[in-house]
């Protein structure tokens, strides 16, 4: 079975694989700051966003040939309204980029997990950024790093901005 003989395939390998490096990178950079519950320096910032646009970029010019280099369900999304792709296209894309989307995360969840091993270990947790930027959980264990996975809204936040950000991300 050649690739060349299923170009559909073809794509939504392309898109595969295109997203998940762009969310194991671009989420990866953001985590890498090391810089949660406190105020993210300007530093940090320009480094997650350059990050970011190196990655989509690269992934951009990398895939545009093979499969428009969408990288994203909402560019697909655009792309169908448009008329530029079918819908058995779409929805094929749009599995590919939710899949790469959810192993680009494990692969993220997989690279930092074991960061809240030694939180029990120090004398004052909450001074080592990535503990103070834990959930802790009942038992006074530390849940996983940075709060990944963790199914619960900030104190911060209402529950329209919750659904907001979630509409938007």
């Amino acid at each position: 079975m050649a690739l060349k003989e299923y170009p559909l395939l073809k794509a939504c390998l392309a898109e595969f694989v295109a997203m998940t490096l762009f969310v194991w990178c671009g989420t990866g950079s953001a985590l890498a700051t090391n810089s949660w519950g406190s105020v993210t320096s300007g530093g940090d910032l320009l480094t997650i966003a350059t990050a970011f646009g190196f990655t989509i970029s690269l992934l951009a010019f990398s895939i545009g040939h093979i499969s428009g280099g969408h990288i994203n369900p909402a560019v697909s999304f655009g792309m169908l309204l448009l008329r530029i792709i079918d819908f058995t296209t779409f929805a094929a894309y749009c599995v590919a980029q939710f899949s790469g989307a959810i192993l680009g995360s494990l692969l993220v969840w997989g690279s930092v997990s074991s960061l809240t091993a030694d939180c029990d270990s120090y004398d004052d947790p909450m001074s080592i950024p990535v503990c103070a930027s834990t959930a802790v959980k009942a038992d006074g264990s530390y849940g996983p790093p940075f709060g990944l996975g963790v199914n619960s809204l900030s104190p911060r936040n209402k529950e329209a901005n919750a659904f907001l950000i979630e509409t938007i991300g």
